[in-house]
């Protein structure tokens, strides 16, 4: 099977990159959108495919001399001017539950075609290796030159445009074999047309943007689409994307914060990758991962999925959030294996309990993030000193004195205030046993039981907040 491009239009240089970054401050000032609501289930079975997916995203970049280590006789291929070759995966103790898994490789790209049966069916893979650490790799990235790609590879059916840096690779002699390979891979298993769940395109960062691209080239064959951390690569309104097949999964993880001792949550940056000037759009299902086991966050359907972009001030990049396969926690592998082990999961967002960001009170299923920093469906509760920092803490939209209040003027009896206005008696007193300006219980308040420290003494910074001037009240008592 023969790849036929389009010819690439526009130059990109380093320099361009730099400028490319730039043009797109616009779209990273912009703020985050509410979430577009959609049904969506994230099954057993899809899961079970991710799960796969992600082991041979991650084997495809062949760390750990793999090759060396498990790899049987290389056959070397025509590449063209770079060499090429093919290499079968023997022994390996992982991934003996696939029939085969081969590598083709022509550096610095790779890709890896594996067969896997079920029992009740067989699927093929196809995986595309992502960036490795070398410059060739980064400067094939930075190529965001327009590139048109056809339907099925047929330059009568509809083009897309996509980014030429992703695309290199599909239109090189190694590429065209495994397309073959690909093909009597799919000759060989008992598939219905049009089932949709016989090849899975997959790969991670870079391998994902050429997953995308590839599932164009290989429309008739149905393919599903699962990427992790990928950014965008193809501009908006291509028909030939699967994207009812097609999940692409982005990470987040959580971040110290030292400066205000609270935890953020912090985003894979990749596939917030700006768009401005390449007019490259987002496919498929989103799903935000996270610390939650059993429940991610659906973001939404290709171009929904974009109403989730916090601003450039707001949003935490975190690189250690787009890694796979060096045994963090927060990997993407190790995420959506333990996913899997959980199937079937929650799309409605993280569950109460769950590490949350208070800026991003959205991506728990609640939709509310406690002051605690974990998804909650309670509401917050008032009186409690130390439980707020500003009005957006509170459920009702009023912290009064670092406590979260009824509303503006409803302060309740023996709860923080600063003047008389806040409290719903009218009377913000200070208590000389706690030196603690707080309100007066009116005539018609039942008397509140709740300690206004809840369990424990006032801290010192609630102290230094609260705390009228000591030598005016020993000038009073004299």
């Amino acid at each position: 099977m023969k790849v036929t491009l389009g010819p690439t239009r526009g130059g990109a240089s380093i320099a361009d990159a730099a400028t490319f970054a730039l043009l797109q401050l616009p779209l990273l000032l912009s703020t985050s959108a509410p979430l577009v609501a959609h049904s969506f289930s994230l099954t057993e079975d899809a899961l079970s495919i991710s799960d796969d997916a992600v082991r041979l995203s991650d084997l495809s970049y062949g760390k750990d001399d793999v090759l060396t280590k498990y790899g049987g006789a290389k056959r070397e291929i025509s590449g063209g001017a770079e060499e090429a070759s093919i290499t079968e995966l023997n022994g390996h103790p992982d991934y003996d539950d696939f029939e085969y898994v081969t590598f083709y490789t022509q550096e610095p790209d790779q890709a890896l075609v594996a067969k896997k049966d079920y029992g009740q069916r067989q699927r093929c893979y196809l995986a595309f290796r992502g960036t490795r650490d070398n410059v060739p790799d980064w400067l094939q990235n930075l190529d965001l030159r327009d590139r048109v790609v056809h339907r099925n590879n047929d330059t009568k059916q509809e083009g897309c445009e996509v980014r030429n840096g992703y695309v290199d690779f599909l239109d090189s002699s190694v590429v065209h074999k495994v397309f073959e390979d690909i093909v009597e891979c799919m000759e060989s298993i008992a598939c219905d047309d049009g089932a949709g769940d016989c090849l899975v395109v997959t790969g991670h960062s870079q391998g994902g943007a050429s997953a995308a691209i590839a599932s164009i080239l290989l429309y008739d064959l149905y393919p599903t689409v699962v990427t992790f951390g990928q950014p965008p690569a193809c501009d908006g309104g291509c028909d030939s994307i699967p994207s009812d097949r097609y999940y692409r999964y982005v990470n987040s993880m959580r971040e110290p914060n030292d400066d205000d001792d609270r935890n953020e949550q912090a985003f894979d940056p990749v596939p917030f990758v700006p768009t401005l000037l390449s007019r490259s759009s987002n496919y498929g299902h989103g799903i935000l991962l996270g610390e939650d086991p059993r429940s991610v966050k659906y973001l939404g359907l290709d171009g929904d999925a974009d109403a989730f972009l916090p601003s450039v001030f707001d949003r935490r990049n975190k690189f250690e959030a787009h890694s796979i396969g060096t045994d963090s926690e927060f990997d993407y592998d190790r995420r959506i294996i333990t996913l899997s082990e959980n199937a079937p999961v929650s799309t409605d967002g993280f569950s109460d309990g769950i590490f949350c960001d208070r800026d991003y009170g959205e991506l728990c299923a609640s939709g509310r993030c406690s002051f605690e920093n974990a998804c909650s469906s309670e509401a917050t509760e008032t009186c409690v000193v130390d439980g707020c920092d500003d009005d957006a803490d509170c459920d009702s939209g009023a912290c009064v004195r670092g406590a979260c209040a009824p509303g503006k003027g409803r302060v309740e009896g023996g709860c923080p205030c600063f003047i008389n206005r806040n409290c719903a008696s009218g009377d913000c007193n200070m208590k000389i046993t706690t030196l603690m300006w707080t309100c007066e219980y009116g005539p018609d308040e039942e008397i509140r039981r709740q300690s206004v420290s809840k369990g424990g003494s006032i801290s010192l910074g609630t102290f230094m907040r609260t705390a009228t001037l000591v030598p005016a009240l020993l000038l009073l008592l004299a």
